[in-house]
């Protein structure tokens, strides 16, 4: 059945991703036509059969190998009414340099950007960029302090470029996204484009995939420290690396993130030229263990204790005093309630149960 928003099609890249697919899923949702790009059919055949099997009437794939070859988007671009840009390296096994997370995530998005400008088409209406929390961050930020859509991070590029390719994955990611967002405002200076162009900065996500895959060990990142707390896996995860750096633990849900991403793609005009802050509260690590705890008792054993109730508030908003951040620029657009960190974690663990 066609509906006024099957006439739009949305572009989403790296549309196989843990963020990128539960939003592609909430447009779905919407009755938008999903254009989505991945490197290869094979990655994104499990959820093309899975999470968005009844939607495979509204879908369609575009294969980009390479992302940073100038024109890869040429043809994925073509005639779409907005454009979120999403496909970027994320902290993994895979990663052996800083160059392998910072090059791609700045010329893929040079890239896209290019294409967007000539080959697009007059009805594209936004480019929405997907930075993070972590470039508006301060790692030499003392308490009190608060982060807003404002601030942006002036370190990891300096460090990264003084430490070159021994640059640490928590170094090279944020130093990767200041780049390339920071390529996305050149571009919208320099160019004047005809479309909207946002950011959406959000913080670590947790909450329930569309599709799983096969082994946990594919699992998201930031989806990862609720599986392991769930089997009894202690190793750190990276709210607690961020935690070390920044000294606070942001979280969001992701359908609040794709939440944000909908609006911005729906409203361009007041979301051109605008960062939006996705930081929900402080999800503290004890948080998640007393969640889990409460949800599954006869896991107790497993699930580490910790030091119960320590570390957060009730409501996980941020201690008083600390390092914080202020999204509310973001959800008084929005008309946006957080989803709450033991909701997310909950949710999440529910969707994980058939890979324990």
């Amino acid at each position: 059945m066609s509906t006024p928003n099957s006439e739009k099609i949305i572009l989403i890249t790296g549309i196989n991703g843990y963020l990128a697919s539960v939003t592609g899923l909430k447009f779905l949702k919407k009755g938008y036509t999903l254009r989505g790009t991945c490197r290869s059919p094979e990655r994104v055949q499990r959820l093309l059969d899975g999470g968005y099997r009844e939607y495979a009437h509204n879908i369609e794939i575009f294969e980009v190998p390479d992302m940073t070859i100038p024109g890869a988007f040429d043809e994925a671009v073509k005639g779409v009414h907005a454009i979120v840009h999403m496909a970027a390296p994320t902290i993994g096994p895979k990663i052996k340099v800083a160059s392998d997370v910072i090059r791609p995530t700045i010329d893929g998005t040079v890239s896209i950007l290019n294409s967007a400008l000539v080959h697009a088409g007059p009805q594209l209406e936004s480019f929405v960029f997907t930075s993070s929390a972590a470039a508006c961050i301060n790692p030499h930020a003392k308490a009190p302090h608060t982060y807003t859509e404002a601030s942006w991070n002036e370190h990891h590029e300096d460090m990264a470029a003084k430490q070159g390719e021994a640059t640490p994955p928590y170094v090279a990611y944020p130093a990767g996204k200041v780049a390339a967002e920071k390529v996305v405002w050149t571009f919208r200076s320099t160019h004047q484009p005809f479309f909207a162009c946002t950011s959406v900065n959000g913080a670590i996500a947790t909450g329930p995939p569309v599709q799983l895959p096969v082994s946990a060990d594919d699992l998201a990142l930031t989806v990862q420290p609720v599986y392991k707390a769930l089997v009894g896996d202690k190793e750190a995860g990276p709210q607690d690396k961020i935690g070390n750096i920044i000294g606070t633990a942001p979280y969001v849900d992701v359908r609040d993130l794709a939440t944000i991403f909908s609006w911005a793609v729906e409203h361009p005009r007041q979301a051109d030229g605008q960062r939006y802050l996705g930081v929900a509260g402080h999800g503290a690590r004890q948080a998640l263990f007393d969640t889990l705890r409460a949800v599954y008792p006869e896991r107790r054993g497993v699930i580490d204790e910790g030091n119960p109730g320590q570390g957060y508030n009730p409501d996980f908003s941020f201690p008083e005093n600390s390092v914080k951040f202020d999204s509310t620029k973001t959800a008084t657009a929005i008309g946006l309630k957080w989803i709450s960190y033991d909701k997310s974690i909950r949710d999440t663990a529910a969707a994980l149960e058939p890979l324990l």
